[in-house]
């Protein structure tokens, strides 16, 4: 499915926004750094630029994480939906595939997976970092897996991707 124009209000425009960004941070504050404020302005411009979005299945092993999951809430969420998802590993392994409506039952979150292309046949998630920890936790050895995601499509793509990579080097994630 694709959505044509503006994709989504950008909540975290201007300084109401950064503030709404600080509250839902809340719990993480002390631990925040300037790697989160570049994550921060990195998704805010990619919501700001993009010009339509699409649903789509994309093999788990093309999508790379912005970020390592490493805080203690952050990991004992992804512990949760870890043991949450692993009831449905069968329907799983018989589908070869972890659609939106089996992430929301298990995984449930602000927001889906997000990711943009990196090039043809690789995306960078940008949203729902924690969900794709667990899914790859439950299909570890399961070869072939999709996913259902959100592809964005900015009108800066390259600078887009551009800043992502940064982002991803900065996290010690550089491929």
């Amino acid at each position: 499915m694709t959505i044509e124009g503006a994709t989504r209000e950008n909540t975290y425009r201007g300084l109401s926004g950064f503030l709404r960004y600080l509250r839902e941070k809340r719990y993480e504050l002390l631990y925040l750094d300037a790697s989160d404020l570049w994550l921060y302005f990195t998704v805010t411009l990619l919501y700001w630029h993009t010009e339509r979005t699409e649903s789509r299945f994309v093999p788990l092993d093309t999508i790379k994480s912005l970020h390592p999951i490493v805080r203690s809430t952050a990991l004992d969420l992804v512990e949760d939906r870890t043991k949450s998802l692993t009831a449905h590993r069968r329907e799983i392994i018989e589908t070869g595939r972890v659609d939106r409506v089996l992430q929301d039952a298990c995984m449930p979150s602000v927001s889906p997976i997000n990711v943009v292309a990196e090039d043809p046949s690789n995306y960078i998630a940008f949203e729902g970092n924690g969900r794709l920890e667990a899914i790859r936790r439950v299909v570890a050895g399961i070869p072939g897996v999709l996913v259902e995601v959100v592809v964005y499509h900015p009108t800066n793509h390259e600078s887009c991707v551009g800043r992502m990579r940064r982002l991803r080097t900065r996290n010690g994630m550089a491929d």
